[in-house]
């Protein structure tokens, strides 16, 4: 199985077409090869990300969801071209109450798999993770964005133009 994760920074824009070039993400889930699909920072309630998702639903995938309780803020989902059998918010920890609150931890099992979609945002949450055992993590804890040359020598596998570093940390 193939298993792709995505910064929507918002799903609403994210869906949206800007230009013949940038179609938007609903084009994209209908051409990946990806049969699991974690998306980060969606900024959208349920409802908002079913709606905004609805072309993909209909198409087959599957949604499940974690939203934040801060309006506009976070939120994880996991998409799958399988059913999603179990589902679980918040990583069970006494610890996970930062992760559930603020839609940063979503644990589904889909095919043969179990996925996780997070977004780590601090060392308190790498803590948190790590007493779960091994697990590979990403967030803007680890890496910034990137400026567009840069995505694509750090996606090549090559220094950044200008000789900057291109390789973030991703491994908790």
């Amino acid at each position: 199985m193939i298993v792709s994760t995505i910064n929507v920074n918002g799903i609403r824009a994210a869906v949206k077409e800007r230009s013949p070039e940038n179609q938007g993400l609903l084009p994209w889930l209908k051409t990946t090869r990806a049969d699991v699909v974690c998306l980060q920072e969606t900024r959208a309630d349920d409802e908002q990300l079913a709606e905004a998702l609805a072309p993909a639903l209909a198409d087959g995938w599957h949604l499940a969801s974690a939203d934040s309780h801060v309006k506009g803020r976070n939120g994880v989902a996991v998409m799958s071209r399988h059913p999603i059998t179990r589902t679980l918010i918040g990583p069970a920890s006494e610890n996970s109450a930062e992760f559930s609150a603020h839609g940063r931890y979503l644990e589904v099992d889909t095919g043969d798999l179990t996925v996780v979609a997070e977004g780590i945002e601090s060392a308190a949450q790498v803590t948190v993770l790590q007493a779960m055992g091994p697990i590979l993590g990403q967030g803007y804890h680890f890496a910034r964005p990137l400026a567009a040359d840069a995505a694509g020598a750090f996606m090549a596998g090559r220094p950044a133009p200008g000789g900057q570093p291109s390789s973030p940390q991703l491994a908790v």
